[in-house]
C-alpha cells in the first residue's frame, strides 16, 4: 500500500509561486494530496497522529523531470533526490505495468508520463521502434500506440516525408501530441 507521510512540523515551505519563503509551517497530508499548509503554532494537527519534527527544514514541491529514458533501477532515485515526475522519451514494453504500480502504491517511483515507442524509418536505431515505411501502415501503426495508451506519440529521425505527414495527420486525428526529432527528409519549413 501507498505510504501516508506524518504531519510534517516547523518548515520552511519553498511555495515556487512566490519569492517569499513560508517559514514555520506544518504540512498536512491526506490521501495523497496536500490538505493544509498552516502556520505551526495554529495548524490542526489529526488527533492521534505521529509527527515529524522538521523544524527550520526547507520543503519543496516535487520536481519534474522533463526528458528521461527510464530503467528500472533508477525509479526509487528519483523519489530521493525529489522528482515526482518525470517524462519518459521513449516506451517500451512494461513501462505501463510500472506507472500502474506506481500509480496503485505498490511500487515506488515518479509518477510516469511517457512518449510511444519511436516510430522510425530503416534501419532502427533503438530498441522496439516501430518500423513504418509505407503512409497507409503510418495511420496503423499510430491507432496501435493510442489503443495502448500512451501519454503521446514519439517521432523519429529516419521517417519519409509521407510516412510523417500521415503520422501526424493521424495523430493529431487521434488527438495524440507528437514529440521528437523533427526527421532528415523533413526541410524544417515543411
Amino acid at each position: 500500500t501507498a505510504c501516508v507521510p506524518p504531519p510534517i512540523l516547523g518548515v520552511n515551505v519553498v511555495p515556487m509561486t512566490s519569492n517569499a519563503v513560508l517559514t514555520d509551517r506544518t504540512i498536512v497530508v491526506r490521501g495523497g494530496v496536500v490538505e493544509s499548509i498552516e502556520p505551526t503554532a495554529s495548524a490542526r494537527v489529526p488527533e492521534g497522529a505521529v509527527v515529524m519534527e522538521a523544524a527550520g527544514r526547507n520543503v519543496t514541491p516535487a520536481h519534474i523531470d522533463m526528458h528521461v529514458h527510464l530503467k528500472s533501477a533508477d525509479l526509487d532515485a528519483y523519489v530521493r533526490a525529489g522528482i515526482g515526475t518525470v517524462r519518459n522519451m521513449w516506451g517500451f514494453n512494461g513501462l505501463m505495468g510500472w506507472a500502474r504500480d506506481i500509480e496503485a502504491g505498490t511500487r515506488s517511483g515518479p509518477t510516469i508520463i511517457s512518449a510511444s515507442p519511436g516510430l522510425d524509418g530503416q534501419p532502427p536505431q533503438w530498441p522496439e521502434t516501430v518500423i513504418v515505411t509505407d503512409a497507409n501502415a503510418a495511420r496503423e501503426a499510430v491507432g496501435t500506440q493510442v489503443t495502448a495508451g500512451w501519454t503521446y506519440l514519439k517521432s523519429y529521425a529516419r521517417l519519409s516525408v509521407p510516412v510523417f505527414d500521415s503520422i501526424m495527420r493521424a495523430a493529431r486525428t487521434a488527438g495524440l501530441p507528437v514529440v521528437g526529432p523533427v526527421p532528415l527528409a523533413v526541410d524544417l519549413r515543411h
